[in-house]
Order: structure tokens, then sequence, then C-alpha cells
């Protein structure tokens, strides 16, 4: 969601995977969920909605598929393409740390604007924790054979935020129109660009 325009597109398959067997999820519910790794995420529904573990298997199921069948629809953000442009003009490699799963990560990243720019990368079978913990982002730190407390992070959900600030990291928080809480970064700003990075590093 920080690189391309996934949430509303992971959102509406969510809603149809969930309808699937009659099931509504609220605002806070996809709060409690977004930015969290798939494990989070499973234990929640079944809490929530009641799935036993056919049911949970098959949301998950529906739920690729239903995001599969709009990905014509994912576009990458035009500030990201920006300022990975002026990052790499300035010989600052730069990782991607996420909770998605390889196969999603993957398929992001073969989008032409985004091939080839991540020294880095960190998806969900990379580590048993996930975000909020902080072992992601120093993963990421120690493949990037760097200081994590020398690092920048840009986030765009209260559990990427936290995971980011326990490593260490500064972090520049972008508000998409989600109505999240990511006031806890060091700037938070509603598109991401080396200028903002740069006053993170210095905050």
């Amino acid at each position: 969601g920080t690189l391309v325009d996934t949430e509303s597109v992971t959102r509406a398959a969510k809603v149809e995977a969930l309808a699937h067997d009659g099931h509504v999820l609220d605002d806070d519910d996809f709060h409690n969920i977004i930015g969290r790794a798939w494990p989070h995420t499973r234990a929640y529904l079944m809490d929530r909605v009641g799935y036993d573990e056919v049911g949970i298997e098959r949301y998950r199921s529906l739920l690729v598929e239903a995001f599969l069948a709009r990905r014509d629809e994912v576009r990458v953000f035009p500030d990201v393409v920006a300022t990975l442009d002026g990052l790499a003009a300035a010989g600052v490699d730069v990782a991607v740390c996420t909770s998605s799963g390889r196969a999603h990560l993957d398929r992001v990243l073969a989008m032409p604007e985004l091939a080839g720019r991540f020294a880095v990368q960190v998806c969900r079978e990379d580590s048993d924790a996930h975000k909020p913990d902080p072992t992601p982002y120093l993963l990421a730190a120690r493949r990037l054979e760097e200081d994590p407390t020398g690092l920048v992070a840009v986030e765009d959900t209260p559990a990427g935020v936290r995971s980011a600030r326990g490593a260490g990291m500064r972090v520049v928080a972008l508000e998409r129109g989600l109505d999240l809480d990511v006031s806890a970064a060091d700037v938070v700003v509603t598109a991401t660009s080396v200028a903002a990075i740069a006053a993170a590093h210095r905050a």
C-alpha cells in the first residue's frame, strides 16, 4: 500500500470474499487488519466472524481470486516513482519491507515502474514475527548492512510505523486517505519525497 494503490483494491476483494459467507466488517475491523500479516488477520477473522479452519482457508482462496480479478486496477503512486528516482540518483540503496507474502510482492515488484529498484526485499515468509514487531525492519537493516538508527522507513499504517520505530528507525508516514493514526511518525505527509525522507533523517 505504500508503493502502489492496493488498499482500495484489497478492501474491495476482502468485502467480496467475506460476503460469500454472509459476513460484513466495519471500518474498525479493517483498521485492525490493515498492514498486518496473514497470521494476525487469520486469527482476527476466526475470532470476529467465527470462521473454522475450513472457512478461513476458503476465505483466503476467495480473497486471492477476488484480488487477482482486480489487479489491473492497481497503480504505482506517482510520488513513489519520483522519490525512487531521486534516491537512485543520490546512490541510496532502498529496501522493501512488507507484511505481504512473496507471491504478492513479486507481482508488485514486477510492475515496470518498480522492477529492479530494491536492493533488499523482506516479506512475510522471511520472519516468524511481523509488523508491528520490529523484527522485519531489523532484518531489512541487517541485509542492507546498515545500522537501523541511521535509516528512514516510509510507512502508511500504524502497525508499520510501530515496527519501524521499534527497530530504531526514523519514519515518514504517508496519509493516503485511509483515516489511520500514523502520528507516531517523525514526519507525516500526503506524498512521499526525498525532501520528506531527509527531514525525517534529521529529526
